[in-house]
């Protein structure tokens, strides 16, 4: 960035003692050495100067692009008053003000307050918004004040963007949850006694009014109504997230792990098992699959950012029973591969492909990750940590299935170590985290490796897994430093 203009400041301020004019010599000095022209009557000023015609000319200068006012008591009663230099200055700036020339040119510094704690400001500047540095950091007062200067302020205004579909919707779906998960919030953060029967009420509410998204007229535009089923979602989906966040942020995971488990084991009568409600007689994905999956990779992603391995490692260990119909279950209970799932390509690849960088379902997941405490970065650990742990499942006889991480085909092209296993380098991080992986020792990753490049996880072809592996679980430092 750079400044076109070097920026020229008057100060205006009141002799009231020794400490406030250090104070105001403080704030002058280290705007001139932050590249603004500060101009002090003190450093301008010389004997037999005409004190009057000066301060008047600084406060309508055209070249002086800002007036501050360093504001105390004694600063008051005289703007107010119309005393010495300060009454004149206030005079001016006043008729300016009111004039509505350039109102931004103008601002007041707090140094003191009354004793109700209302700042010290003249009259006319009572309703503008000012720089208080009464028992505030002085650098972050200072950077505000710098901001104001060059016009940079630290909050952008953000482009804005096209409304949600959801939000366009007339016929938004309400799962009737919001007033639940607000209390369930409060519960959390206050350590309530009753905050996991709050908690396990909001879930039940949660999948008892999932069926509203059930899509029954299955005759017409069903690609269309699962995605736009699944937008309609999304507000539902990052409600649930906020709470896991909550919880793992809170440190409260252990507590309610039980109650996480169940949610998902009840939110799968809802999913298809050898039988969608949209595609009878296929294991094809639908708008209720596709969601749990997400909230399942998020709800791990959420535990991995805070750090709750255990509770990770206690829920990829823990078989989930299926509540699918009966005529439909092979097994009633299942690893979390259950989870996994993907939209069917010939149906689908052509509405949700954005360009062809990676697979369009990997695009589609990108794009719906908005509005949550987590990013893609961190679905793509989370979704990596899913796959190792039924690489080693699979290769225990523990489970048949596959996780295919859906999410790392957006590596294609920089595959590079992945933070989580960055950190594991060292030995004591490498035991917080194994858990995770059902393993006991690096040996054992190791051991796992070497099996995993025999096997062939997914014939997907745009991306090589046996290959990468290696690569993305940093075998070769893993574990090797104190």
């Amino acid at each position: 960035m750079t400044i076109k203009e070097t920026p020229k400041v008057f100060i205006s301020y009141s002799w009231s003692s020794s400490e406030h004019m250090e104070f105001v010599l403080k704030i002058a000095t280290e705007l001139r050495e932050s590249g603004v022209e500060a101009i002090l009557d003190k450093w301008r000023l010389r004997i037999g100067d005409e004190s009057t015609k000066f301060m008047e000319s600084m406060v309508t200068d055209p070249t002086i692009s800002k007036v501050i006012m360093i504001c105390d008591k004694a600063y008051q009663e005289r703007a107010d008053n119309r005393e010495g230099g300060v009454g004149i200055e206030s005079q001016i700036i006043t008729s300016k003000i009111y004039e509505q020339e350039d109102e931004n040119k103008f601002a007041a510094i707090i140094t003191e307050n009354d004793e109700n704690g209302k700042p010290y400001v003249p009259a006319f500047y009572t309703s503008r918004i000012y720089i208080d540095f009464v028992d505030a950091e002085y650098s972050e007062k200072f950077e505000e004040l710098l901001r104001w200067i060059y016009g940079k302020p630290q909050y952008k205004e953000p482009e804005l963007g096209t409304p949600p579909a959801y939000i366009l919707d007339e016929d938004r779906i309400d799962l009737g949850t919001t007033a639940l998960y607000r209390r369930c919030l409060d519960a959390i953060k206050k350590g309530n006694s009753n905050v996991l029967g709050v908690f396990r009420e909001y879930c039940d509410l949660f999948v008892s009014n999932l069926e509203r998204y059930r899509i029954k007229d299955k005759d017409s535009d069903l690609v269309d109504k699962v995605l736009h089923s699944l937008e309609m979602m999304i507000p539902n989906r990052n409600e649930y997230i906020e709470l896991v966040n909550c919880i793992a942020m809170y440190n409260q995971s252990s507590v309610f792990i039980d109650a996480i488990h169940s949610f998902f084991e009840d939110i799968t009568r809802y999913m298809s098992n050898g039988n969608s409600h949209l595609y009878p007689g296929s294991h094809v994905a639908t708008n209720f699959d596709i969601i749990a999956y997400e909230m399942f990779v998020y709800t791990i992603a959420v535990m991995i950012r805070y750090h709750e391995y255990a509770t990770v490692g206690a829920m990829l260990s823990e078989q989930f029973y299926i509540q699918a119909p009966v005529q439909y279950r092979n097994s009633a209970l299942k690893t979390f591969t259950f989870y996994c799932r993907i939209l069917p390509p010939m149906d689908y690849n052509e509405k949700i492909k954005e360009n062809n960088k990676f697979p369009p379902y990997t695009q589609f997941l990108q794009k719906r990750c908005r509005a949550l405490p987590v990013d893609f970065n961190s679905f793509i650990i989370a979704d990596f940590i899913l796959y190792c742990r039924c690489v080693v499942d699979l290769l225990t006889n523990i489970t048949s299935n596959i996780w295919d991480p859906h999410s790392l085909y957006a590596l294609k092209g920089r595959v590079e170590v992945l933070e989580l296993f960055e950190r594991a380098t060292s030995k004591k991080y490498f035991d917080k985290i194994k858990i995770m992986l059902g393993i006991g020792t690096r040996d054992d990753l190791e051991s796992i490796v070497d099996k995993h490049r025999s096997l062939r996880m997914t014939g997907n072809r745009h991306y090589n897994w046996d290959y990468f592996f290696n690569q993305l679980v940093n075998l070769e430092r893993i574990a090797t430093k104190e």
